[in-house]
């Protein structure tokens, strides 16, 4: 008998910040024990708190008879990073971290990682006689690592964001370089959409998201956006600057040749379908263009990292770590463990764990539907699949800030106001302040 049925990941971002009246900062330190309770309370800063958090924390609570975790939703605080940072600055610094969805999150692990306020996960990982790095996805904590090494949040689960073609397109190795990206166009001169219905604003979050660590070097407090590889994107954003977006069905798109590419996310093995239906049986799945390496990306749906201030930092081990565990991390069929022992057991035996007749339905301008009925994944589909998992490389990541200073200055080039390199001089600059700004 199957358990959930399999939904399909929709990367739909969504952002509504509520506004609220302020609050005192220093009236509740990180581990102040209730008026009516015996319990420490150990303070965990969210944004946004998903049902599997809310869930652990109860379990936690109601467990433990020493220590109870309360959930501070920060999503509620009309500045987030400056009420954060005015707790932290005030000796008053939750003492944990939660996340959440990397695309919607405003804050940035890398930055808070860098200033000291987080812990070193590795360290916990490697005193504790229970686990060893082996049991996690090591190129996933790989990819999370700090120029130096550290690792500073623990991710809970993550989508695989996969960038597809016919291969009969784009050939069958593995990656691919900006100027294969171009050659490609030059043959298809009728691809005016390369990835799809893309306004040039998600495709810079797209192709930047995809980049972040390649742009963004928190560690060192540097920036890279007069590199080769920016040039090149802003190059292609051009297109999708001019291109009119209309609601056209993708498969119509392919098969016109007008769209080349399909990004898209996947949190089980048979979501893997959904290129199928597009390309049909031939697909290379040959990441976004890049420098070096394959650009698919690993999507973090929640992580948590232990402050550096926090006095019960074992015991925050301890809740992290059961997160992580064999049984908790089967929990969700609907996106992919990081425990390595229950990712192998969601995708060698998916077809346990996913509900087959799932659909999922496009409707275009003119009231036309295209939909794709998922059926039960194939041994070769789950070995496919953990191949392209074990292959990544890369986490998307989002930071808004340095998204609205490309989103300002970009269009000078597009529009020729500017050159390619005077654009990216500006950008570099201006991102350059913001993270002096934050490295303080």
């Amino acid at each position: 008998m199957r358990k959930m049925v399999a939904g399909i990941f929709a990367l739909v971002i969504v952002i509504t910040i509520f506004a609220s009246c302020s609050t005192n900062i220093s009236e509740s330190p990180p581990t102040q024990a209730r008026p009516n309770t015996e319990k420490t309370i150990l303070r965990l800063a969210c944004y946004y708190p998903d049902g599997f958090i809310i869930k652990a924390v109860y379990d936690f609570n109601r467990t433990n008879n020493d220590f109870e975790i309360e959930i501070v939703d920060y999503s509620q605080y009309p500045d987030i990073v400056t009420r954060l940072n005015t707790e932290i600055i005030a000796g008053n610094a939750p003492d944990m971290f939660a996340w959440g969805f990397g695309v919607l999150n405003p804050l940035d692990s890398g930055v808070y990682g860098q200033a000291g306020t987080l812990m070193n996960l590795y360290e916990f990982i490697d005193n504790d006689n229970d686990i060893s790095r082996s049991i996690f996805l090591g190129n996933l904590l790989s990819s999370l690592e700090n120029s130096d090494g550290a690792l500073y949040e623990m991710p809970t689960e993550f989508v695989l964001r996969l960038f597809a073609g016919k291969t009969e397109v784009l050939g069958s190795k593995q990656g691919w370089t900006f100027e294969d990206y171009f050659d490609l166009l030059e043959r298809f001169p009728d691809s005016t959409l390369p990835f799809g219905t893309l306004s040039w604003v998600e495709f810079f979050r797209l192709s930047v998201g995809n980049n972040y660590a390649i742009f963004l070097d928190w560690n060192k407090g540097e920036c890279y956006f007069e590199s080769e590889e920016f040039l090149r994107i802003l190059e292609m954003g051009k297109t999708y600057y001019t291109a009119p977006i209309e609601s056209i069905l993708p498969i119509k798109l392919v098969m016109s040749d007008q769209q080349l590419l399909s990004s898209n996310g996947i949190g089980n093995v048979s979501s893997i379908q959904k290129f199928t239906a597009l390309f049909g049986d031939e697909i290379n799945y040959i990441g976004f263009p890049t420098s070096a390496g394959v650009g698919n990306c690993f999507i973090i749906r929640n992580s948590l990292s232990i402050s550096s201030s926090s006095r019960h930092q074992d015991i925050c081990w301890q809740f992290l770590k059961g997160l992580i565990s064999f049984e908790a991390q089967m929990e969700n069929v609907l996106v992919f463990p990081v425990n390595y022992e229950a990712l192998s057991e969601r995708v060698f035996n998916a077809p346990l764990y996913e509900e087959a007749g799932a659909s999922l339905s496009y409707i275009d301008g003119d009231g036309d539907r295209w939909s794709v009925t998922f059926e039960d994944a194939s041994p070769e589909e789950s070995e496919a699949v953990m191949q392209l998992i074990e292959s990544c490389d890369r986490v998307y990541r989002e930071n808004r800030y340095i998204l609205s200073i490309i989103e300002e200055e970009a269009p000078a080039y597009f529009s020729g106001i500017r050159t390619a390199e005077e654009a990216a001089h500006m950008i570099q600059s201006r991102v350059q302040i913001y993270m002096s700004e934050q490295s303080r």
